[in-house]
């Protein structure tokens, strides 16, 4: 993948900005805030998407926009990504030679590609290197040991995070973990519930019985919820019954008219010559007609002795007809008292809605299950609102009432503070009452030292005195024993006596210093106790304390009312605002009412929570309406079917002379039916005669049959059956239309309601019937349920409230209570450290995987790479999985562990992984590589080994470069340098940056 152009429609501080791109290594160089990190976001925000908080420090202040389009070459084909704020929901958009690609061929672009990985692995700053640098030396090679499994060292974190958790959690050998220690009191808890275990057989029983209780109400509670999807099934398709009927006749009737698709073009012309053909062809049937008109003259008057051919039925016909009026008959009467037995039962409907509507009229009431349950719910919601209501409006008066209460509380409690500048002078006067109370202890203070100094001063003046007459003996004594010791020549004695003489001297001259050191400091105690003479009063500092503590406690007491007032006020703003909205849904509910009244008049007389029952009422007599109307209809066609049989019959007798008969109609009908049998066969002979000459048209009609199978040809391809269907071709195909529209209706009505399913319903042959039967049955089985239910719910509220007497009537029950908290505290605590150690395996098999396969061509590339950076000075680099470190070798042979490397290095070999990663990914993922100031920190000897290895991975790998430096690189790649404040302007306005 190359970027040939980076189109900036807006982002940041640029605004309609082109910057071209070369293949290869592309450097992008401008001073701070000349706009580099803008073009570096805007390549992440075109390919990725940004977080909303960073993006929104890129909305350009010009326009308010933040987008634009990246132009590259991927596979050898020309694309285009193009990113808008307030396009596309703000989602990438991809172009393919100029057309859009679908979602699937997107995720096929960046293989898996996303922000975070292409910042791991594509995408590296000068801070990647200040943070490795921020690690303990120890934790620098697992870091890039991470690194180079993963492309970040967060995968370091997360492990050591996992291990750390679940050793909290529990040690196979320890007692300080969480899991040890509630093991350790469950051991203790169990052994004290063996000791107090009287009453377990009955608890265990009961406990049992319980869970074969709860297991039995699961079983039919499953068993409710399938008859309730049953039931809402059947109901669906009990309410769609007559769209999915229509849709199914209008199918079949479609699927037979589809000879509309291939009426024939010349249908018309083709018609025309046949009629031709056919008006000679009937010219000569007449004339062969009329010779058989003059033989059939003598069989008419053998006829006219005979009244069956004026019957207006066959003889076996009529017979039928004769049997069948009598059931109608029957039936008749059965219809009539059933049609009774409705009407009553239907004016008790009536009576009880309070209607006097006949039948027609009620089914003329436009209801259905959407009326009943817009009825239900508005009656519902006028009782709800209503309490509401009333709720609210006792909520007002008890906030007004607070706030009044708290407003009356906090102004007496205003009036008892003092002034501000009353309260100030009285804190002065408590700080000068306790400066002069500290200056009275400082007095005492001063007396106990002058007393002490005073008796130190007369023990050194006895010392002294004593010292004063001892000295001149001391050394007289001393003159003897030296001028002695003279005489004698002992040189040893005379040192000793100078020895004490110089003691003694030393002596003396110490005790009187003191002395003197003593009487000045007693000295200066006088002039300290003369400095302090002030008195204070104690009461008086104990009232202005006590005056200022009640001063405290009012303005503390002030600031609570103050905020009780603002929160009973907010209260209170909330209530009314409550109470407004309640009011709007009422007004709503009564506008609702009243479109209702005004659409069914007779709710008027009714009260709205009465509305629910009435529905029911209507509704039970819709249906009785229905049936009525369906047995008079039924009735109805029975009269009228009797009528025309006795129509028929009527029509035989008049054949006949009539003469009075006490015998009903049909048995008048039956004996001239016997008549007749016996004159038809005479009337058989006379047949016989006529069909030699029918025999000559057949001959006639023979010549005549290619003509009529060429107009059945084109009936057929017309898919017409006669002459007349031909003709109606035209007007039969708009009903077709018609036809297919209302079938698209009722499609629509069902799709509604089974959306996916619907094809599949509307393919299935319902039987109705059934349908209905299983509805019914499954509402009696769902019922039966229901009350199974209720009393295991019952039987198991007995049973627990017999468990919970059993636990609480001792020691045990508090046992077992203890046990089951510590249970369900250890189950959850394991399942958290299950989770923390299942994670850990999880990671560790990951990273041994990707150990195994993958990373020894990674480490390989690094090796090359870290040789290029550091001038061969160190040639290999090798992973440790067992210290999960990397270790490094220089040309003399000696191994080195990363904690032991400069900062430098390090960078470097950190820097090298990266390189190897991108190339690793680069086969699957071709995205180019991006670096921002990445190499500030190098000397120039580092910068040109690293710009010689980007240049060489450049050859296979795109590389942009940002940088503030103005020459930074080696000449060859010079000629790919962007200059960010090099700007020229185009003719229509754009600014293109110069390359």
């Amino acid at each position: 993948m190359q970027i040939n152009k980076l189109e900036i429609v807006s982002f940041g501080k640029w605004n309609r900005k082109t910057i071209h791109l070369h293949e290869g290594m592309n450097i992008i160089c401008g001073p701070n805030e000349s706009g580099k990190t803008s073009v570096r976001m805007f390549v992440m925000y075109i390919l990725f998407g940004l977080e909303k908080e960073v993006r929104e420090r890129f909305i350009s202040k010009l326009d308010g926009q933040l987008g634009g389009r990246i132009h590259l070459v991927h596979n050898g084909e020309e694309w285009t990504i193009e990113r808008f704020l307030h396009r596309h929901r703000g989602q990438a958009v991809l172009y393919r030679g100029g057309e859009r690609v679908t979602e699937d061929e997107t995720k096929q672009f960046y293989k898996g590609m996303d922000s975070n990985l292409f910042a791991s692995i594509f995408s590296f700053q000068a801070r990647d290197l200040q943070a490795i640098r921020e690690k303990k030396a120890d934790e620098v090679g697992k870091v890039l040991f991470n690194l180079g499994l993963t492309g970040s060292d967060r995968i370091v974190t997360l492990e050591n995070s996992l291990e750390k958790k679940a050793g909290e959690l529990f040690k196979k050998s320890g007692r300080k973990p969480l899991l040890n220690v509630k093991i350790s009191e469950l051991k203790e808890i169990l052994k004290k519930i063996d000791e107090v275990k009287a009453d377990e057989e009955a608890h265990q029983l009961l406990k049992e019985t319980l869970r074969h209780t709860e297991e039995e109400l699961l079983t039919y509670e499953q068993e409710q919820k399938t008859l309730q999807e049953s039931i809402r099934h059947h109901e669906k398709l009990d309410s769609l019954k007559t769209q999915i009927i229509s849709h199914q006749r209008l199918s079949e009737d479609l699927k037979n008219e589809s000879w509309i698709e291939g009426f024939p073009p010349d249908a018309k012309s083709k018609y025309d010559q046949y009629k031709s053909e056919e008006l000679k062809f009937k010219e000569q049937k007449n004339m062969h007609l009329a010779r058989i008109e003059r033989l059939q003259s003598e069989k008419e008057t053998l006829q006219n002795q005979s009244k069956q051919a004026e019957y207006p039925l066959s003889i076996d016909s009529i017979e039928k007809l004769v049997g069948e009026s009598k059931q109608l008959e029957h039936s008749l009467t059965e219809l009539d008292e059933n049609l009774r037995k409705e009407y009553e039962q239907f004016n008790r409907y009536m009576n009880q809605a309070g209607l006097s509507y006949s039948p027609d009229e009620v089914i003329r009431i436009d209801s259905n299950d959407y009326t009943g349950e817009m009825w239900k719910d508005l009656a519902k919601e006028q009782e709800e609102l209503t309490g509401k209501l009333a709720d609210q409006q006792l909520k007002k008066r008890t906030y007004e009432e607070e706030v009044t209460e708290l407003e009356g509380l906090l102004n007496s409690t205003t009036k008892k503070q003092l002034p501000r500048d009353e309260k100030i002078d009285l804190e002065q006067q408590r700080d000068a009452l306790k400066a002069n109370q500290s200056a009275s202890e400082w007095k005492k203070q001063l007396e106990e030292e002058k007393k002490k100094q005073s008796s130190e001063l007369e023990a050194s003046k006895q010392l002294f005195k004593k010292v004063t007459w001892g000295v001149p003996v001391v050394t007289g004594i001393l003159l003897v024993l030296f001028l002695a010791f003279l005489f004698e020549g002992n040189n040893s004695d005379w040192f000793i006596v100078v020895v004490l003489f110089s003691i003694g001297v030393v002596g003396g001259l110490v005790g009187f210093n003191q002395s003197k050191k003593t009487t000045t400091r007693l000295k200066q105690l006088q002039e300290d106790q003369s400095d302090v003479s002030n008195q204070t009063d104690p009461e008086q500092l104990k009232n202005i304390e006590l005056t200022l503590i009640d001063q405290d406690e009012i303005a503390k007491k002030a600031n609570q009312l103050e905020t009780k007032l603002e929160y009973a006020k907010n209260n209170l703003k909330e209530s009314m605002i409550e109470q407004d909205y309640l009011n709007h849904r009422m007004e709503q509910l009564e506008k609702k009412r009243d479109e209702e009244m005004n659409r069914f008049p007779f709710l008027s007389s009714t009260n709205i929570s009465f509305w629910p029952s009435l529905y029911q009422t209507i509704t039970q007599a819709k249906e009785l309406a229905e049936l009525i109307k369906k047995l008079e209809e039924k009735k109805q066609d029975q009269e009228a079917q009797l009528n025309e049989n006795r129509k028929v019959a009527q029509s035989v007798l008049v054949l006949y002379e009539s003469q009075s008969d006490e015998r009903s109609i049909w048995e008048q009908v039956q004996n001239h039916l016997t008549r007749e049998k016996d004159n038809e066969k005479t009337l058989e002979r006379i047949h016989n005669d006529l069909l030699e000459l029918q025999q000559e048209l057949k001959d006639l009609h023979a010549r005549f049959e290619p003509h009529a199978d060429e107009w059945k040809t084109l009936l057929e391809r017309a898919n017409a059956e006669d002459e007349a269907t031909f003709i109606q071709s035209v007007t039969q195909h708009q009903e077709y239309m018609n036809k297919l529209q209302k079938r698209e209706e009722a499609y629509e009505f069902v799709y509604q309601t089974f959306s996916e399913q619907t094809d599949k319903i509307l393919r299935t042959d319902h039987a109705w019937d059934k349908i209905e039967e299983d509805l019914r049955y499954e509402s009696m089985r769902l019922e039966e349920i229901r009350d199974i239910i209720n009393e295991l719910l019952n039987r198991r509220a007995e049973l627990t409230a017999q468990i919970k007497q059993l636990e609480e009537d001792g020691e045990l029950s508090d046992l077992i209570h203890q046990k089951s908290m510590l249970v369900e505290e250890i189950r959850r605590r394991s399942k958290e450290w299950a989770t923390y150690r299942l994670a850990y395996s999880y990671l560790k098999e990951t990273k041994d995987r990707y150990q195994n396969v993958y990373f020894p061509g990674i480490m390989k590339d690094t090796s090359d790479n870290f040789s290029v950076l550091t001038g061969n000075k160190y040639v290999e680099v090798q992973f440790s999985s067992e210290s999960e470190t990397i270790n490094v070798c220089d040309h003399d042979g000696e191994w080195y562990q990363v904690g032991q490397l400069s900062e430098g290095t390090a960078d470097q070999l950190y820097i090298a992984l990266r390189l190897a990663l991108s190339k690793a990914l680069h086969a699957s993922t071709s995205l180019p590589f991006l670096l921002d100031d990445a190499f500030v920190n190098f000397d120039q000897q580092r910068k040109q080994h690293m710009f010689s290895l980007l240049e060489k991975q450049s050859l296979e790998h795109q590389i942009i470069y940002f940088t503030c430096e103005a020459n930074d690189s080696n000449e060859k790649i010079e000629a790919n340098r962007i200059d960010l404040t090099a700007q020229e302007r185009s003719q229509n306005g754009h600014v293109e940056l110069l390359t």
